[in-house]
């Protein structure tokens, strides 16, 4: 299974149908997003969290000038120059409109952690995140108040360990990032010419009843990173052509 990195392309949009003035997750496979990636629904450009652009993944505001109706979705590499193929996105009535707030600070044991992804789900289902400022603090305003899990995911080059809680919308979060383990390594065919394998997603699930699990997916040139706790783990490689 070689690399898909001739065809750039979208593969997931999260959530599937957005407002003006809402977020949306892109995901994308065989595809490089670099280290300042651009994103345009149709020709209006997009403001843009590249919180894990290193895998394939951009978390953007969808532009509030925008109204309802369907757009094509690009993303451009700046670094490579690359754009993606566009992926269509169905954007309804707005705008976003805010009635709850969550927010805190996010810590390390040396004080502030800056870009830190923290990200608000309702019923499994993202709804909007936030990337912490220099002083550690976030804010998420969401639509709907409700009960939220709420996801920290620490920012990149940092051995911390993701966390997740449960939260009523209006109620203050903190968070202390502790360090874990980093696994690293390379994915490759049974090929003579061992061809790196890219879209592979890498689930890490503990041993022993634990609850702790994480996930990231292969790059371009098959290579993977996964911060864990101390414990035992069992890998899980799940191929593009079985999700």
């Amino acid at each position: 299974m070689a690399s898909s990195r001739a065809n750039p392309h979208i593969t997931r949009l999260v959530p599937e149908q957005v407002v003006a003035g809402s977020q949306l997750i892109i995901v994308g496979y065989g595809f490089s997003f670099g280290s300042d990636p651009q994103v345009f629904f149709d020709a209006v450009p997009a403001t843009v969290f590249p919180f894990r652009a290193d895998r394939g993944a951009v978390l953007v505001d969808v532009p509030v000038s925008l109204t309802a109706g369907n757009y094509m979705v690009t993303v451009v590499n700046t670094d490579s120059g690359v754009t993606s193929e566009p992926a269509c996105v169905d954007i309804g009535a707005g705008p976003y409109t805010p009635v709850c707030t969550l927010f805190g600070t996010v810590t390390d044991s040396g004080g502030a952690v800056a870009d830190a992804l923290v990200l608000a789900e309702f019923n499994g289902d993202f709804v909007r995140g936030a990337l912490t400022e220099m002083n550690g603090d976030y804010s998420i305003g969401l639509d709907a108040s409700g009960i939220y899990d709420l996801g920290f995911r620490p920012p990149a080059g940092t051995n911390y360990i993701d966390a997740d809680y449960t939260v009523a919308c209006g109620v203050t979060q903190d968070h202390l990032f502790v360090d874990g383990w980093q696994l690293t390594g390379q994915i490759v065919d049974d090929t003579f010419d061992m061809e790196p394998v890219a879209e592979l997603l890498m689930v890490a699930s503990e041993i022993g009843g634990g609850l702790y699990s994480s996930f990231t997916v292969t790059d371009g040139d098959g290579f993977f990173t996964l911060n864990v706790p101390s414990g035992d783990f069992v890998l899980v490689l799940v191929s593009p052509e079985d999700t």
